[in-house]
């Protein structure tokens, strides 16, 4: 899990769709944290440029002909201190070996159902925060 506060989360996903769920399901377990999506490599390296350390980038294995990996490990290179996860359709236990080696700090399958993306989430980010009304 990944401390939340003055945190950022980047989405690096071609797949809209998919994006704008992950962006969705991280607001409402984490309203406090900036969520920025991006389907373009070259914007990924220019944004994650200004991210935090210990941010969270969550990477597409294919993103259109770019190769998510090879983002990553250019990632890890430029920024050894943000929490880069590759997250894939389908990851083969040789693609998950390379994303390790590149510098993942996690390779994932995507989840197939909404519940497995808010496990996700709250995995990667912790639970939702307290709200006053919960303490009450």
């Amino acid at each position: 899990m990944v401390e939340t506060a003055s945190r950022s989360v980047l989405i690096v996903d071609d797949n809209a769709d998919h994006a704008a769920l992950a962006r969705l399901l991280i607001e409402q377990i984490h309203p406090e944290i900036d969520v920025v999506t991006v389907a373009d490599p070259q914007l990924a390296r220019l944004r994650a440029a200004r991210l935090a350390d210990r941010s969270v980038v969550l990477l597409d294995r294919r993103l259109g002909a770019f190769d998510g990996i090879d983002l990553l490990r250019d990632l890890r290179a430029a920024r050894p201190g943000l929490v880069l996860v590759l997250l894939s359709a389908s990851l083969p236990a040789d693609e998950l070996a390379e994303a390790i080696a590149a510098g993942a700090d996690r390779a994932l399958e995507k989840p197939t159902a909404l519940a497995g993306w808010r496990e996700l989430f709250v995995d990667l980010l912790g639970p939702a925060p307290a709200s006053v009304d919960d303490v009450a």
